[in-house]
């Protein structure tokens, strides 16, 4: 029939663009999960919150087997608890506080500076695999951003430190480290890689509706042979 060959057509047309389409969404996917990333990446001030640390195993063929979490101390949590991980054993560390800090549990002079999860031997993560670290923390502090920095370790002996500053407007170092950033609801708010992908694909049908339309109008005017 001539509307199935003309279909035939396009898409034959297309299939190159639709190619390299899906090439992008996927290195758009595979560079959201390439960080240590702390999620949610929004919180509203004063909360207690649930805060996952989401870390890959970036090595082509060693274990991860220690992930180490320091909290800042200018903004220090009160209340913090990591939640149990099975084949895990968690550990925190305190340290004195700059300025000592009123509670309902009385004045404190000291807060958790770091959690570290490490797992039992012969295990961890494997490679192309990933873990989430998760903790309930709070009251989350006034506006602003809080920067957690963290050390991964890998059975081969392998140490990434995640800890590099991302400022706005600059490339993100080959390091970043994990922001939360405390704010009011705004109302609408996206994930940076949400929105490039859903940004890809718009730009994907965009183009195959203009591609489909060129070759209905190149077949009707008679100006295109298949």
């Amino acid at each position: 029939m001539p509307g199935t060959d003309l279909w035939s057509f396009g898409v034959r047309r297309l299939a190159p663009v639709l190619l390299i389409a899906g090439v992008l969404l996927a290195l758009l996917a595979g560079t959201a999960q390439a960080h240590v990333t702390v999620a949610p990446k929004t919180a509203v001030p004063g909360s207690f919150q649930e805060l996952a640390f989401q870390a890959p195993n970036e090595s082509a063929d060693a274990r991860f087997v220690k992930l180490v979490v320091h909290l800042p101390n200018a903004q220090p949590l009160a209340s913090l608890n990591p939640r149990t991980l099975p084949g895990w054993t968690i550990s925190t560390a305190k340290a004195r506080l700059p300025k000592p800090i009123v509670t309902d549990d009385g004045t404190a002079t000291e807060y958790t500076s770091e959690i570290t999860w490490t797992a039992a031997t012969g295990g961890g993560i494997p490679p192309e695999q990933y873990q989430d670290f998760v903790i309930s923390a709070g009251p989350l502090p006034a506006k602003g951003t809080m920067v957690f920095t963290v050390d991964q370790f890998y059975s081969d002996g392998t140490v990434i430190h995640w800890d590099q500053p991302s400022p706005a407007g600059k490339p993100e170092p080959e390091h970043p480290a994990p922001v939360l950033t405390v704010s009011n609801p705004s109302g609408s708010s996206s994930s940076d890689t949400l929105a490039r992908v859903l940004g890809v694909a718009g730009l994907v049908v965009g183009i195959v509706g203009l591609g489909v339309g060129n070759v209905i109008v190149r077949r009707r005017s008679g100006g295109t042979k298949p």
